[in-house]
């Protein structure tokens, strides 16, 4: 028991580095609307960076797949549950959210007089389904999602999907998963032109293609590798670990800072971030990583952060922009009033639609799967959180 606490001590940094990641969106959203925001200082410009959370989200999701399955064989049975697993974790959250979402913003944009989400029903419907809406537009959004940050979740969909067929060949899986990759983003390609790393490439295949092979994967993958890397042992001195932490995170600071790449993906914010992530988590096995409380508590409910922080943000100066209150929001103090304001949602979201909602659905799920399969349902994969 006493090892167990200690794995899970050395694991906090990754749900801080969730709370960081998932509050660098809000700051990015919440500074976006301010129409002065990026003449208005460099905290400005570092928030409008923020952005680059959704990198580092990519790469602690392939890192948090390898670990939650440490002690899985594969096979058929856990690849299911695997898969119910995520999706139930997953799926009811974002589906309740969309559907509050879009009576709210029509109704406000009734209110202001311009309705600013996609108001078609197949849009509406495949949001919902996490289907992007547009496989022929430019990646790696693909027409993005009626709530707008779901885009995203649609490649979390996705990559857990390809997680779950290399599962399926038990032994084999980390070669399968291998191969999946070099399928996707290297041999497809190559097909129509020269394989990328820009999360922005158009490969032309006009189709789900476009989504299936995009760029954005590698960061999913490149978790995966750190994962591997992670439970092989590997290990470096602390001093070591020490002068690797400083070095990422000033070549993190001096990537967002001084706008070296100001994109997302590979050809973007996502090496300074990999750089982080992988000497974190192999420095944490010699370093004794201490992160405030505060910001662990955030990396837990960092989810439903991130899906709710619209319903906050948007109405805020959507509703209340005006001539007499534009010198009150356009700064960044008024961004950190609405962030709070998130994060208070955010805690009644992972109340009662993570730990309530998604948890209901996740039981009955395996046990509904349980009695279409008489075998025992797999026990050895980890907690998911």
């Amino acid at each position: 028991m006493a090892g167990h606490h200690t794995a899970e001590h050395k694991l906090e940094f990754i749900q801080a580095l969730r709370g960081i990641a998932a509050l660098l969106v809000v700051f990015y959203h919440g500074v976006g609307y301010q129409p002065q925001a990026k003449e208005s200082g460099i905290e400005h410009v570092i928030f409008m960076a923020g952005a680059s959370g959704v990198d580092l989200f990519f790469m602690i999701s392939g890192f948090i797949m390898v670990y939650a399955t440490r002690h899985a064989a594969g096979g058929l049975d856990e690849s299911a549950v695997f898969l119910i697993k995520r999706v139930a974790r997953v799926f009811p959250v974002y589906l309740v959210a969309t559907a509050l979402y879009v009576p709210m913003m029509l109704a406000m944009g009734h209110y202001v007089g311009h309705v600013d989400i996609m108001t078609e029903p197949s849009q509406i419907i495949r949001s919902m389904l996490m289907i992007p809406t547009n496989f022929g537009s430019m990646g790696p959004y693909f027409g993005g999602s009626v709530l707008h940050v779901g885009w995203t979740i649609n490649y979390e969909i996705y990559f857990y999907a390809l997680f779950a067929l290399s599962m399926v060949f038990g032994r084999l899986r980390w070669v399968a998963l291998a191969g999946i990759a070099l399928l996707l983003l290297v041999l497809l390609p190559m097909m129509v032109s020269r394989p990328s790393f820009d999360a922005y490439i158009d490969y032309g295949f006009n189709g789900p293609l476009n989504f299936a092979t995009n760029p954005m994967l590698w960061e999913f993958f490149i978790g995966v590798v750190i994962g591997r890397i992670y439970l092989s042992g590997f290990q470096i001195s602390k001093v070591s670990a020490g002068v690797l932490t400083v070095i990422a995170v000033a070549l993190l600071v001096w990537f967002l800072v001084m706008q070296v790449s100001p994109k997302l993906g590979l050809t973007g914010w996502a090496l300074p971030y990999a750089l982080l992530l992988f000497v974190l988590t192999v420095g944490s096995r010699t370093m004794d990583l201490r992160w405030p409380p505060a910001l662990v508590w955030t990396g837990n409910v960092s989810y439903s952060l991130y899906l709710v922080h619209p319903f906050v943000i948007h109405p805020a100066y959507q509703l209340l922009w005006g001539d007499a209150t534009a010198e009150y929001m356009n700064n960044v103090w008024y961004m950190l009033v609405l962030a709070a304001l998130s994060l208070g949602l955010a805690a009644i979201s992972h109340r009662y639609l993570e730990n309530g909602l998604s948890e209901w659905v996740r039981h009955r799920a395996l046990a509904l799967y349980a009695r279409l399969r008489p075998r025992t349902v797999p026990s050895t994969l980890a907690p998911d959180r």
